[in-house]
């Protein structure tokens, strides 16, 4: 069995059901003689007129069936309401979709169903539906028929609505004319400032009097009869009301009847008019006798508290409760009450606390703990809610006392009585409803709520009374237009541009938001505010026009307070109003407006271009724009700009308003302007300052550009990291969407180069510098060469722990440097082999034919001979560069010791030694000359030549030069000393660039290539050490290198 799904709007049509009122009624002959015609037209078992409840369906009308409902779940009518058209089964029990519903294989043993939904509403409520126990299928001609008795349903349906409808109107109508018609009130007039009153025969004839009688009448006729007691709060609310603080003077107070006795009146009254300084004029009021309901009150109360003493002893329901036992008896008139016979209900506490609502049952039961508690003290006295049999709800006031205790105080016997309040409180609810209503219609409502016809003349349908006190004129002169229209009491000035924003709010379908003048029967003028909205048939046409009008004229009193109080203020109050159409005014500006612009405000009113001619012509567009923008997205306007004021002055102004849509679709401002420019002034010298310090750095971004160099800086402190525009531009990142970080910045060094990073870094912890040159991978893949540098100062110095430093795209150069080598590498290789022929000859020529030769020609041989080994030297040492670069250079490495090495070295310049005047020693450390370490000895000597031929040749007559070694705890260290001049400060960081020396003509006077310190570099590090100096001016140098300790 297949169970019907809900339709897509099934909240909302089981509202329309719902509000038919359908559900659970008797049946109607107009719904049965409709299911009758259609069993007998279409000669079936069974028609129904079924509505599909949240969990039933319910049958309003039945032929051939006896039950009056089934479950939802198992329904026919469930699915046929999901579509439109005629739901037909021929043959339910082949219908695998009903072939074992219950109402299928039991009776009424369904085989044939047919159902048309019927619709209220556009909502599917329920079905028309014909049902047969034989298979069978209707005809085109007869699903028609089903169809059209569907429609006919529909429309009775219809007609009972609006039966209902027409019904509950008429009732209504009825009430609200015999309230009014029997209410018997006196009115009044009373003009405040002469204190002239005018009084009608009923308000006379409550104190028992005639207007004749109380000649001559004034304000004074109505205090000497007030109580005397009463007349300090009536002049309190009066005074309230003259204030503002009481939309109406209501007062009820007692006054002297012609008898002698007090009677009570209820007054109720307003201002109506003012005067033009603001004082209240005309005040209207009624005057109703209330005695009778003071009396009925007085009365009521004394009445309640004697049936309240009756019903304390009637027993409309009993009990008798034996609380040890836990036994109760209940009486058959307790039991009824609730819809059950005696025998239904057992006689025990269980029972009534299984049917009342669980909420009242905690109450109960504290209260007959309190009772107890106070051994009878505190009544027990409830009313609570019981669940009739039937699932209604049952009010009771339920009273017990206990009236037997045993000798410790415990107990023993309860009785009470049980009555029944439903229909008291339902009455109460109906009373407070009609009460409501009541004093909705009858309350004096401030404003007007009114309804008229969508015809030319805008007939009124309806208008409240409060038209009265608004225009001098009744809501009858204005009903159907009886004696005038509306329009003729709005003023002439006016009217025209109602009628055109009504009709285009119409035309938009929108609601509407004017104010405008009403001209009152006395020529007064009232301001008011209306509020309003079309409403429309279904084919989109419109039906009647509906608001609210409220009489405004207190708040533009109010207003032009405000706007004297605007007066004083140094610049400019103002609303600025924009239309569609590109129309603009000024419709309020205060008389600074013309200080500041040399513009009236009243010609502002109607033009706005004045005040934009006085702006400056290069601010304009800006103000335009900002005007534009702040129109379209209703958004805060804020603006600086410049006037030139009626001297010929420029002045600075700032401006500041908040928009506000209104209903013709124009934008209104409300703003505040002022003169700034002394502030100005100051903001522009600031300004210009600031313009000094960003051209000084853009020339900073400009050579970091130029130079391809970027800036960091760091906190070690707290972590946060910054980086110049540069770098990510060298990294090749997009900075919009590219967060800084070490993590990012390691992610792109070459995996081959990070080692040279890593140490670099090492390096600097010690050293406070971070030098290195190496590769990254940017993220497209390319390979850039970058010289990374930074600084971190002490920590005294420093407490942020800041570090600065910079990255440079060094790609170019390193090419450069690339190309360069390349090209010594082949020149060399070039050189060498005419260099070796050269010396052979010269060797061959200083062997045989020396003794040929003079003293100058032999002198030129042997310089010939000293440049040609220079030169070979030059090409040996440029091509032992390249190897280590290309690593190519092959190292023997081997454990050897110490000792004999530097003996060795101090040894191969003994000679060199020996033609001068220098002394070179060794001083070497016990620790040391036992040590053996591990590297190739022929690059080892090569170092230790060039560091000893640079300290001899760099060292003055007689000077010293030392060969040193001492062991530290992970390294051997091989140092020389020498008493030379000291490197330069400036050149101490290019001493190991190939080609450089400190001075050029220092190789002109000592000889040699910058090749030297390069190529020991590279050697040194090829065999896994480290090279280092320590120098100052003028006070010699002394170079190191290191290499690594062996176990």
């Amino acid at each position: 069995m297949q169970v019907p799904d809900f339709p897509a709007n099934e909240a909302e049509r089981l509202m329309v059901l719902q509000q038919t009122g359908l559900l659970d009624t008797a049946s109607e002959p107009r719904f049965d003689r409709l299911t009758a015609l259609v069993q007998q037209c279409l000669q079936t078992e069974i028609v129904l007129i079924s509505l599909v409840d949240e969990n039933r369906q319910w049958f309003k009308s039945r032929q051939g069936l006896e039950a009056c409902e089934t479950g939802r779940d198992i329904s026919f009518c469930g699915h046929a309401i999901l579509d439109d058209g005629i739901f037909q089964i021929p043959d339910a029990s082949l219908d695998p979709r009903f072939a074992n519903n219950p109402l299928v294989t039991d009776a009424p043993n369904i085989r044939f169903y047919a159902g048309a939904p019927l619709k209220v509403q556009g909502s599917a409520i329920g079905t028309l539906c014909v049902i047969d126990s034989q298979p069978r299928a209707l005809n085109k001609r007869e699903q028609q028929i089903l169809r059209q008795f569907a429609d006919a349903i529909q429309q009775e349906i219809a007609d009972r609505l609006q039966e209902q409808a027409h019904q509950q109107l008429a009732e209504r109508e009825l009430r609200y004319r015999s309230v009014l018609e029997g209410t018997r009130i006196g009115t009044w007039e009373w003009n405040v400032q002469t204190g002239a009153t005018i009084f009608n025969e009923r308000w006379a004839e409550i104190v028992g009097y005639t207007l004749e009688e109380l000649a001559p009448i004034s304000i004074e006729t109505w205090a000497s009869l007030a109580h005397p007691d009463d007349l300090k709060e009536s002049g309190t609310l009066l005074e309230r009301h003259f204030q503002g603080e009481l939309a109406f003077y209501d007062v009820k107070c007692r006054m002297k009847h012609k008898a002698g006795h007090w009677v009570w009146v209820h007054d109720r009254g307003r201002v109506v008019s003012w005067t033009e300084d603001g004082k209240p004029l005309m005040m209207y009021g009624t005057h109703a006798d209330i005695t009778a309901q003071k009396q009925a009150e007085q009365q009521l109360q004394e009445q309640k508290w004697l049936f309240e003493q009756i019903l304390e002893q009637t027993m409309a329901g009993y009990w008798d409760w034996y609380i040890q036992e836990n036994t109760e008896y209940l009486s058959p008139s307790f039991k009824q009450m609730f819809g059950y016979h005696d025998d239904e209900m057992e006689n025990s506490p269980k029972a009534w606390q299984k049917i009342i609502f669980p909420d009242d049952l905690s109450k109960v039961l504290v209260s007959f703990e309190q009772h107890i508690a106070s051994r009878g003290e505190v009544p027990f006295d409830n009313v609570v809610r019981y669940h009739h049999k039937n699932g209604t709800v049952v009010w009771v006031r339920c009273v017990g006392k206990v009236i037997e205790w045993s000798a410790d105080n415990q107990p023993i016997r309860m009785v009470g009585s049980h009555m029944d309040l439903t229909l008291e409180m339902e009455v109460r609810q109906a009373l407070q409803q009609s009460r409501d209503q009541f004093q909705t219609l009858v309350a004096n409502i401030p404003g007007i709520t009114y309804r008229c016809l969508a015809d030319e003349h805008w007939t009124m349908v309806y208008m409240s009374g409060s038209i009265d006190p608004l225009s001098g004129y009744p809501a009858s002169d204005f009903i159907q237009n009886k004696v005038r229209s509306y329009a003729s009491v709005i003023h002439p000035e006016d009217g025209p541009r109602l009628e055109d924003e009504i009709a285009k709010a119409v035309a938009e379908k929108k609601s509407w938001l004017l104010q405008y003048r009403v001209l009152h029967k006395d020529g007064s003028v009232r301001y008011v505010e209306e509020r309003g909205t079309g409403e429309y048939n279904q084919d989109g046409s419109l039906r009647y026009l509906d608001g609210f009008i409220l009489d405004v004229t207190n708040e533009k009193t109010l207003k032009r307070q405000l706007l004297k109080l605007a007066e004083q203020l140094p610049g400019v109050v103002y609303q600025f109003q924009q239309w569609p159409d590109g129309r603009s005014s000024f419709p309020y500006a205060s008389a600074n407006l013309k200080k500041i612009y040399g513009v009236n405000p009243e010609d502002a009113k109607v033009d706005a271009s004045q005040v934009f001619q006085c702006i400056l012509a290069e601010d304009l567009p800006a103000v335009a724009d900002s005007i534009e923008r702040s129109s379209v997205e209703l958004s805060l306007w804020q603006h600086e700009y410049r006037v030139v004021n009626r001297q010929g002055d420029v002045l600075w102004l700032s401006g500041r308003a908040m928009p506000e849509a209104m209903p013709d679709g124009s934008v209104l401002w409300h703003g505040y302007i002022y003169d700034m420019t002394e502030t100005k002034q100051h903001y522009l010298a600031l300004e210009q300052a600031n313009e000094q310090l960003h051209l000084a750095q853009q020339r900073l971004e400009l050579s970091s550009q130029q130079a391809l160099i970027g800036y960091w800086q760091a906190s070690l402190k707290t972590g946060e990291l910054w980086w110049s525009p540069m770098i990510y531009d060298v990294f090749g990142f997009n900075a919009e969407v590219t967060e800084p970080s070490v993590a990012l910045f390691k992610s792109t060094v070459h995996p081959d180069d990070l080692h040279l990073v890593e140490a670099s870094e090492t390096k600097a912890k010690q050293t406070g510098l971070h030098d290195v040159v190496h590769r990254i991978i940017r993220p497209c893949g390319e390979i850039r060469w970058v010289h990374e540098l930074a600084q971190m100062l002490p920590e005294s110095d420093n407490p942020e722990l800041m570090m600065i430093g910079s990255v440079q795209d060094v790609t170019e150069r390193m090419r450069l440097q690339q190309m360069k080598d390349e090209f010594i590498s082949t020149v060399s290789h070039e050189l060498r082999t005419p260099l070796t022929s050269i010396n052979g000859a010269l060797k061959l020529l200083q062997a045989t034919q020396s003794s040929l030769l003079t003293g100058k020609g032999q002198k030129l041989l042997d310089v010939a001979t000293s440049n040609n080994a220079r030169l070979q030297q030059l090409i040996n040492d440029l091509l032992d560069i390249e190897k280590l670069i290309a690593g190519k250079m092959n190292f023997e490495l081997r454990h050897q010791p110490l000792l004999p090495l530097l003996e060795q070295a101090l040894a191969d310049h003994a000679t060199y030694i020996a033609r001068s005047s220098l002394t070179l020693s060794m001083h070497i450390s016990e620790a040391a000359k036992a040590m053996t370490i591990y590297v190739d000895e022929h690059r080892l000597q090569q170092i230790l030549a060039n560091l000893l031929s640079n300290a001899i040749k760099f060292s003055p007559e007689q000077g010293q030069v030392q060969l040193q070694a001492r062991v530290a705890d992970d390294f051997v260290e091989i140092a020389v000393q020498d008493q030379g001049p000291g490197i330069p400060e400036g050149f101490k960081d290019k001493l190991f660039q190939r080609f450089s020396q400190a001075d050029a003509s220092s190789a002109k006077e000592k000889g040699g290539t910058g090749l030297g310190l390069a190529l020991c570099k590279e050697l040194v590090e090829g065999m896994q050490g480290s090279i280092g100096f320590e120098s100052k001016a003028g006070s010699g140098a002394r170079f190191y290198v290191r290499f690594p300790r062996q176990a």
